[in-house]
């Protein structure tokens, strides 16, 4: 038997790592932050850990949208392509955070507001390209075609985009928005409005009978949607929206014509006035409750089966608004879980 030694050179980098195996190579990622004083420099694995980074440092999450602002500015500025680039090579997620991780970004040490201050080009001219002739007006709408069209979108929306745009022009709104995010702009709405406390919960339930079932439920908290509802100056800021009395709308409800009328002037609002009001200062509010179905698209078999309340003290004018009406909690489709037979033996109401 013949053996052979052939050496094997080894580069520095094998070497060193060979000679500290405690310390491992630092991993290079594709998806890396702008900010060039990152605590991260190695980058992120998917596109969404890169965006979850820009949400919880405000710093990198600024930078990264100067960034942006500036590679749109150079966009705008920069030569027509040649003919020999499709118009349409580019990347099509342009408009996110995370193409703009391996491009060229501005200085550190330039202001943010110089970064993303707006720049007004006057119109593109007569582009030709693959024997083509088209405007920036034609090249924007074609665009828009077929960013709705890869998206699998209803066409519908192409006008309705049309005129948000005309509309947000008009307000002199400079499309660089703060947030990049659907998640991030609806926790700011959630923060703006303060309607962090009518947010919906799920739990789990557990069904009666032998089987033993648990289900999960949606449900909203009674006391803060109730509040938001009384809250509202829109439904009971005018008296002429509410069914009390002119005179002392915090007593108990007497109908002007003596008559049956409104929800307040029934039998059932005064024996419940009678048993639970025992103090001056108690105001009697009526809940009102209403379920059915509601298909979640037209033509389709999936629904679901929202349970929505209001205060009797509004009038069927107000009632007949969708404002006036809170959501309690959605009604589990039993069928998704329990067979025919099952469903045979349980009652229905």
């Amino acid at each position: 038997m013949l053996l052979f030694c052939v050496p094997i050179a080894q580069n520095p980098q094998t070497q060193s790592t060979m000679s500290n195996p405690s310390k491992k190579p630092r991993l290079e990622h594709f998806f890396r932050c702008c900010n060039s004083h990152c605590p991260k420099p190695g980058g992120f694995t998917t596109k969404k850990g890169l965006y979850i980074h820009y949400g919880k440092s405000p710093h990198c999450g600024a930078h990264a949208a100067a960034c942006q602002a500036y590679i749109r500015r150079n966009s705008i500025l920069r030569s027509p392509p040649s003919s020999s680039q499709p118009w349409d090579i580019a990347n099509d997620d342009e408009s996110s955070v995370a193409s703009v991780a391996n491009s060229s970004v501005p200085p550190s040490n330039t202001p943010v507001e110089e970064q993303t201050a707006l720049v007004h080009v006057e119109s593109t001219p007569t582009i030709k390209q693959f024997g083509i002739k088209y405007t920036a007006e034609q090249f924007t709408e074609t665009k828009l075609l077929k960013i709705l069209n890869d998206a699998a979108a209803p066409h519908f929306l192409y006008q309705d985009i049309l005129n948000w745009a005309s509309e947000a022009k008009c307000n002199k709104y400079s499309f660089c928005p703060t947030r990049l995010e659907r998640s991030s702009q609806v926790k700011y709405l959630e923060k703006w409005l303060h309607l962090k406390p009518c947010r919906p919960e799920t739990v789990k339930l557990l069904l009666p009978g032998p089987a033993l079932q648990t289900i999960q439920v949606t449900r909203f908290n009674f006391t803060n949607q109730l509040h938001a509802l009384l809250a509202d100056p829109a439904l009971v800021g005018n008296l002429d929206n509410l069914d009390v009395n002119r005179d002392d709308p915090f007593a108990k409800y007497v109908p002007p014509s003596g008559r049956l009328s409104a929800v307040n002037s029934g039998a059932i609002y005064n024996l419940a006035y009678k048993n639970r009001c025992k103090q001056p200062n108690d105001f009697l509010v009526g809940i009102i409750f209403a379920c059915d179905e509601t298909k979640l698209q037209k033509g389709s078999k999936a629904g679901s089966w929202p349970l929505m309340f209001t205060v009797s003290i509004l009038n069927q004018k107000m009632r007949n608004l969708p404002i006036a009406w809170k959501s309690l909690g959605y009604i589990f489709d039993l069928s998704m879980i329990q067979s025919q037979a099952d469903a045979k033996g349980q009652s229905k109401i």
